[in-house]
């Protein structure tokens, strides 16, 4: 992200920011000092979190007056129960009345924990058998091998036909 910042600067626009929406855990120490290095040449770093302001201070070291958050938000009162169209969504999705819905929505990658989602819901499986897991969210094409790692947890865990994906 901080390498985009200084390609932009390259071509001279007013100001630079970057956006870090992940913890970026698997970088090693080198490009840690690139993005130190490139930081000279970002005017803002905007972090979608306090731990990821946190993290960046940690392992890149740029100036903590570079940094600002920006909360990801929704407004939940946009999203309360309407049990108006509790039918209407149950029926175009293909679940029945008396499932047990639980819903996850996210790009397939590991970043987003699926793996662990998947071993959660074969155990709650076993103690609610109405119980139905609706996965909503894309493959990355450079993370196949993680749609495998899925297929796996589902076979093991017994609960294929009571997963379903959703782009």
């Amino acid at each position: 992200a901080v390498l985009l910042s200084a390609l932009i600067w390259w071509y001279k626009p007013e100001k630079s920011i970057v956006t870090l929406h992940n913890l970026f855990f698997w970088l090693k120490r080198p490009h840690f000092m690139i993005n130190r290095f490139l930081s000279i040449f970002t005017y803002k770093i905007v972090c979608v979190s306090q731990s990821v302001k946190e993290s960046s201070l940690n392992n890149d070291r740029i100036k903590r007056s570079k940094y600002t958050v920006i909360y990801n938000a929704i407004d939940e009162n946009e999203y309360l129960p309407r049990p108006d169209l509790n039918t209407k969504y149950r029926t175009l999705l293909g679940f029945n009345g008396d499932d047990l819905i639980i819903g996850n929505a996210a790009t397939l990658s590991f970043r987003k924990g699926h793996k662990y989602l998947l071993k959660a819901f074969a155990d709650i499986s076993k103690k609610f058998p109405n119980a139905v897991l609706a996965i909503f969210g894309g493959l990355r094409s450079y993370e196949e091998d993680v749609q495998d790692e899925i297929q796996e947890i589902i076979d093991n865990g017994r609960i294929f036909g009571k997963v379903r994906f959703f782009e």
